[in-house]
This record gives C-alpha cells, structure tokens and sequence, in this order.
C-alpha cells in the first residue's frame, strides 16, 4: 500500500520493470538539451571532460525514454513534482488496485 521511489539509471529501471511488470517507470528528462548542459555547467564542480562524459551519457539515456510508461518534463522544479505526484495520484486510479474498494461499495448495497 505504500509508493516506492527509486533514483536509478536506464539499465536498472528495465531490470526493475522485468522482476516487476506492475512497476511503473518515469522519465525525467529536460525541456531542452540546452537546460541540461546550462545545469551540468552551473555547478562548476565538474572538469570538462566529465561534462562531456555525461552529456554522452545523458543522449545514450534519453534514446531509451519509450521505453518508459510516463516522461516528466524538468524544466521548471515545481510543475515536475506536480506532475510526479500526478503520475502517482493516476496510477493509484487504477481499477486493479481499487477491487477491495468496489467489493465494499457493493457489499453495502446489498446488505
């Protein structure tokens, strides 16, 4: 009854989602190829070099997003955490996960 976040790369994700179907897999990804070199820059912690590792990386990463069930746009922070929580408000929707309820509804109509 509880969500469970994980923090985690593509190939860790996939493998989640093959021990897991029911997981559920988002994406976040930048508004723009631009905002994620602008962030990896702004913090000035990192050698070029490793930038340039990462944004290889990053390209490697965002090839693989179909293969996710949602995409989150990072472009403004707040609108990203609404929409993550949106995503979980939705899945918990979900009729699959909502057949106790029904049963109850329906056991008090007929009681």
């Amino acid at each position: 009854g509880k969500n469970i976040i994980l923090e985690i790369e593509v190939q860790g994700a996939m493998k989640v989602k093959e021990s897991m179907p029911q997981a559920v897999t988002l994406f976040i990804m930048p508004d723009k190829w631009e905002t994620l070199e602008k962030r990896l820059r702004k913090r000035g912690t990192e050698s070029e070099e490793v930038i340039q590792e990462r944004l290889k990386t990053a390209i490697t990463e965002i090839e693989q997003a179909h293969k996710y069930d949602y995409i989150v746009v990072n472009g403004e922070l707040e609108k990203c955490i609404d929409d993550v929580k949106s995503v979980i408000e939705v899945e918990g929707m979900k009729t699959s996960y909502n057949l106790d309820f029904i049963k109850g509804v329906l056991e008090d109509a007929n009681a």
